[in-house]
């Protein structure tokens, strides 16, 4: 049960720099693209990878099943992130609205595929090698990351909350609002 947690927090580091690599090869700018402020995380990531781990590796030996039960999985995990982000935090991540083939802006067709792909490549490649490292590793360290995750997401959901903007989890523009 604790690799999961593991699990959960690789895919959420995983997450947040392929959003930093997308961003600067597509937008040419390196600019921060986690959603905690101490940990470099997008916890939309490590549950949507838990997600698709959990339901879709049962049925790995199709692997037209394991695409859409991936892609649905993950799209769903992004409209429920989504949600929560608008509408209790008050603070936009993603909005897709303004593309063809987006579900209340919240998920976009283009990413559901993306997903998908990123689905089959999460189940026959990389949990397998992530679960058996995850497995290894000493419950006293599990409980120091659980406690340092803990904290950051209180922190992290309270700076949201309070400042409307994702820019609130970059330690940087927090020290300038604070300071100035």
């Amino acid at each position: 049960m604790l690799s999961w947690f593991w699990c959960f927090i690789i895919y959420s580091f995983a997450g947040c720099l392929i959003e930093t690599v997308f961003c600067l090869l597509f937008n040419f700018r390196l600019e921060s693209r986690k959603c905690m402020l101490l940990g470099a995380l997008c916890p939309v990531y490590g549950l949507g990878g838990v997600a698709v781990a959990a339901f879709a590796e049962p049925f790995k030996t199709s692997k037209i099943a394991t695409f859409f039960i991936g892609m649905i999985a993950a799209s769903l995990i992004e409209y429920v992130f989504d949600m929560f982000y608008k509408e209790l935090l008050g603070v936009t991540f993603w909005d897709y609205s303004g593309r063809p083939f987006n579900i209340n802006g919240r998920v976009w067709l283009v990413y559901s595929v993306f997903w998908g792909v990123l689905s089959m490549l999460l189940v026959y490649k990389l949990h397998p090698i992530v679960k058996n490292f995850t497995e290894n590793i000493p419950v006293s360290m599990t409980v120091a990351m659980i406690s340092f995750f803990c904290i950051d997401t209180i922190l992290s959901t309270a700076l949201l909350y309070n400042f409307k903007t994702k820019n609130a989890v970059d330690i940087l523009w927090l020290y300038r609002k604070i300071t100035s």
